[in-house]
């Protein structure tokens, strides 16, 4: 079984000027020949490429052009707020490979404020998905609006050997997974992003079934709440 790893990039305060520039402009979603195939405000009716309740990217979507706003970001990766939307730096699509990249990931532009595309920075959306499951605390909710289950736990990470796409590049909402193979290609630089094993189980520690497919959800906000 291949061993596999999870880069997690920034999540800094540049994130909360991204999203207001976000919401200030229009998100672009593009097939795989670059036209655009939906163009929506992210003010109301609401943002169409991903859900209102849970945040999720829409099941379908690919390639998604972002406008900022003057933002200095410092990390070759960034979590800009929303799951399943990364920014990568060029220098290390260029170190992982192209080809391997674009197999693996929908890349998109990142534009300023007159649709002019920074050089630095690209977009993705992963093609693949797996879920990072943690030993502590997990809970696992269905969304009332999409229906997508939403899965979230601390501890050690892992990944669930019944469950798992075993790609060289996969995604789970704000990290990239490496295989080692891939992996293996980032060790001789030194990178500003954090590298964390995972390891594939075939005995659950968090408690829920080796597919997630077969939990129950627990509500999706406790009754006991206000």
């Amino acid at each position: 079984m291949s061993t596999f790893y999870r880069l997690s990039g920034s999540d800094d305060d540049a994130a909360a000027d991204i999203v207001k520039s976000w919401k200030r402009k229009l998100w672009r979603t593009r097939d795989e020949s670059g036209d655009i195939v939906e163009q929506v405000a992210m003010d109301p009716p609401g943002l169409a490429i991903t859900c209102a309740e849970c945040g999720q990217l829409r099941e379908g979507t690919r390639s998604v052009n972002v406008p900022l706003v003057k933002v200095e970001i410092r990390s070759a990766l960034h979590w800009p707020g929303f799951s399943g939307i990364g920014l990568i730096r060029r220098d290390l699509i260029e170190t992982l490979g192209w080809d391997l990249v674009t197999e693996h990931l929908f890349l998109g532009n990142v534009v300023d404020e007159d649709g002019r595309a920074f050089s630095d920075f690209e977009t993705y959306v992963g093609r693949y998905s797996n879920t990072i499951r943690g030993t502590g605390n997990p809970k696992l909710r269905a969304c009332p609006s999409c229906g997508r289950r939403v899965y979230f736990a601390v501890g050690r990470p892992f990944l669930s050997r019944a469950e798992l796409t075993d790609v060289p590049i996969s995604t789970d909402g704000r990290s990239l997974i490496l295989r080692e193979d891939v992996m293996a290609r980032l060790r001789k630089e030194d990178w500003d992003f954090d590298v964390e094993a995972l390891t594939v189980e075939t005995s659950m520690p968090d408690g829920f079934p080796e597919r997630l497919a077969d939990a129950v959800p627990a509500a999706w906000k406790d009754p006991e709440s206000p």
